[in-house]
């Protein structure tokens, strides 16, 4: 049976778990991996010959925001990961996910204990849910820029669930109030460990797709200004601004059955803990 991941070089080496280890991007392609793990010099070697149908995760070192949007411009592309303290940590769950060893949810990643747990059927309710999360951060010690950048992307996160992934409020102006089925709510969690702040946002549609994902954020992240992070509107600024506030941004899609967005974030900043960013696209391989 061919392994579902493989992993190039070194990062290979602290790993648990159904991982090919090799040492060069066309051995493990050739192994008839689904998901292979490479350093930044080996994407850019295995660039120009490896298969549209291959799909890849790149670790980096650049702190770089065009860096990780021409990444993600390639559609082989499924994850970018910052080389810094959690490398170790994501590179794990990254693997348990592909390979199908973990569920595609919110538990089967590290995100500390769950504050609380809400439903959200109405645009009109959002700002009591982030009242609420903001009240939560303040008790686990968040504070400042840390704290409002996180709330500032689950608030986003809450309304792309609400009018981008039920069909029938697309094409809606975020100015009027929406809402979902009863029985097809909106389900956040909030989850806090000693240094990191994390949501999950679940919607039961499942309909945010790789090129969607991908394709906006590569976009946004690449071409854009830095100022148009905080203007209203245009495909894929809300991703940007999500990805710009966050530590780790994860979608973990199911096809037509649920979308789970986790965002993680620092309780606080400083010149220590200044890191890159990690976003990802999971979806049943």
């Amino acid at each position: 049976m061919s392994p579902r991941v493989a992993v190039v070089g070194a990062f290979a080496e602290a790993l648990r778990g159904p991982v090919f280890r090799c040492a060069a991007a066309r051995e493990a392609l050739a192994s008839g991996a689904v998901l292979t793990v490479v350093s930044e010099a080996d994407w850019l070697e295995a660039q120009a010959w490896a298969p549209a149908s291959s799909i890849f995760a790149v670790v980096t070192r650049s702190l770089s925001r065009e860096a990780c949007g021409q990444f993600l411009l390639d559609s082989r592309v499924r994850h970018v990961l910052f080389e810094g303290a959690t490398l170790g940590l994501e590179l794990q769950e990254t693997i348990d996910l592909a390979s199908g060893e973990k569920a595609l949810e919110s538990a089967s990643l590290t995100l500390g204990e769950q504050g609380f747990e809400v439903r959200l059927h109405a645009s009109t309710e959002e700002p009591a849910l982030v009242a609420k999360a903001a009240a939560f951060a303040e008790e686990v010690g968040a504070r400042g820029r840390a704290a409002e950048n996180w709330l500032d992307a689950l608030s986003e996160t809450l309304t792309n669930a609400l009018y981008n992934a039920p069909r029938e409020n697309r094409q809606l102006h975020r100015a009027q109030a929406v809402a979902v089925d009863e029985s097809q709510p909106v389900k956040l969690r909030v989850f806090a460990n000693d240094r990191r702040l994390a949501f999950a946002v679940t919607d039961p549609f499942g309909s945010l797709t790789p090129g969607q994902f991908q394709g906006y954020l590569a976009r946004s992240l690449h071409e854009a200004p830095v100022r148009a992070v905080e203007k209203a509107g245009g495909a894929g600024l809300g991703l940007m601004m999500m990805f710009d506030r966050l530590e780790r941004l994860v979608a973990m899609v199911e096809p037509g059955r649920q979308t789970t967005m986790v965002g993680i974030g620092p309780l606080a900043y400083s010149r220590a803990n200044l890191r890159g960013r990690t976003v990802q696209y999971f979806s049943p391989l």
